[in-house]
């Protein structure tokens, strides 16, 4: 057995069948697929069940409700491929998604590979899809810094589902109970690992744009420690001075996105966070962003809470104009 591929389900009654037939009509012919139900309550599992049960290349597993990395995590158990991949239950594949990734890993004797994929919208937005990667920037091949530069960057994004992994490296996915950017923290894991990376430019994977997906709903208080656990995950990647300034310019947009979400809940959890954090978002000073260090030195103590809500609006600020 060549391939695993491994999909968690939660409550895709909607878009699981679909998924499925697009697995079923792949070009590679050693694979298997692990369906994994995390504790669907509509008819994710059933459907599954019916879709599944004349081909035996399929497999179905059902679990209580534990979260995506859980589920994936009891697929890599019943895993038998030498390489294992990745897809959601709200997605679809081209055909040759899985010969494609298995090929460049195998001609290239990488552990790892990532390949181009498409975003897809909804009908009512009436956007036609799009090819997400520039494939001039990576060449067949990355290496060593540059690799590691493009991943710091976020130019390579954490997404699993659009690489592929030998089976010693999908092995360091563990059960995080905080799901936010949990697929960054996997990925940088391997990235520690190896010393370069395939890139195929034909895009294979659909990635559906659904509004009720995680990263498009309300933001939530743990979402501030998963964002800082990444970021110092990657910070541990950042071995020279370059890759210094780009995990600076990393942390600064990883720190927008929330704060621009930070309206959705309560001000002062994210000022706590960035209390508890004080550590690593003192590192941002120097940033070249004279506005930005003076915040990060002079505003993040104690006797500037009463001002915290003054000081978010004047960071968020600053963090816009870094980012540019």
């Amino acid at each position: 057995m060549k391939v695993s591929v491994i999909v968690p389900l939660h409550n895709v009654q909607d878009y699981v069948e679909q998924l499925i037939r697009s697995l079923m009509s792949q070009t590679c012919k050693s694979f298997e697929v692990i369906l994994v139900d995390d504790g669907s309550n509509d008819k994710t599992f059933s459907l599954a069940k019916d879709a599944v049960s004349n081909d035996k290349r399929f497999f179905l597993l059902h679990q209580e409700n534990g979260g995506q990395s859980s589920a994936r995590v009891l697929g890599i158990e019943h895993a038998r491929g030498e390489f294992v991949m990745f897809a959601d239950g709200d997605d679809w594949v081209e055909k040759n998604f899985v010969e494609d990734l298995l090929t460049v890993v195998v001609s290239q004797q990488t552990e790892i590979a990532f390949a181009n994929y498409y975003l897809d919208y909804p009908a009512h937005q009436r956007r036609e899809s799009r090819i997400r990667y520039n494939v001039d920037e990576f060449g067949n091949q990355v290496t060593e810094e540059r690799l590691r530069s493009l991943w710091i960057e976020g130019k390579i994004e954490g997404f699993v589902w659009n690489k592929i992994f030998s089976r010693r490296l999908a092995r360091l996915m563990i059960h995080d109970s905080n799901n936010y950017k949990e697929d960054t923290r996997f990925v940088s894991s391997c990235i520690a690992q190896v010393d370069q990376i395939s890139f195929v430019s034909r895009p294979s994977y659909h990635y559906f744009q659904r509004s009720g997906s995680a990263i498009h709903s309300p933001a939530t208080i743990s979402q501030w420690d998963g964002c800082f656990s990444t970021l110092r995950q990657l910070r541990s990647l950042a071995t020279s001075n370059l890759l210094d300034i780009e995990w600076k310019k990393r942390a600064a947009r990883e720190i927008l996105i929330l704060l621009l979400r930070t309206k959705k809940i309560n001000h002062d959890v994210a000022f706590e966070a960035f209390q508890k954090n004080q550590d690593l978002v003192l590192l941002l000073r120097n940033t070249g962003n004279n506005r930005l260090d003076k915040i990060i030195m002079n505003k993040i103590s104690d006797d500037y809470i009463p001002w915290k809500l003054i000081w978010f609006r004047r960071i968020l600020s600053s963090l816009k104009e870094m980012r540019r």
